[in-house]
């Protein structure tokens, strides 16, 4: 049995991109196959690669419910599904208070 202790502490980023694929996976049923995701202040940038922009409206509303519970803040603004290409998207995140 492993220790959470002799785990390193996930870096913010890494955190962020799974909870990202975790709230892909619960309302479209899978996840991108490269997610890369930049956080700095009061914003989020998500980009996904590996499955078609999707429109379904429980998406946007589970990434803001999702997000503000594990940020502890409010989701100010959210810009989904920024089409990139066939199968690359950006997400836009801005939060209720700085991230650091």
């Amino acid at each position: 049995m492993t220790s959470s202790l002799n785990r390193p502490a996930l870096t913010l980023e890494e955190s962020i991109r799974q909870l990202y694929n975790r709230v892909e996976r619960q309302t479209i049923g899978a996840a991108s196959s490269e997610t890369h995701v930049i956080a700095s202040d009061r914003r989020i940038v998500v980009v996904a690669r590996g499955l078609p922009v999707v429109r379904n409206a429980d998406y946007e509303q589970a990434l803001r419910t999702e997000f503000a519970a594990e940020l502890g803040c409010r989701i100010e603004s959210l810009r989904t599904r920024v089409s990139l290409s066939d199968d690359e998207k950006m997400e836009i995140f801005e939060i209720g208070r700085p991230l650091h």
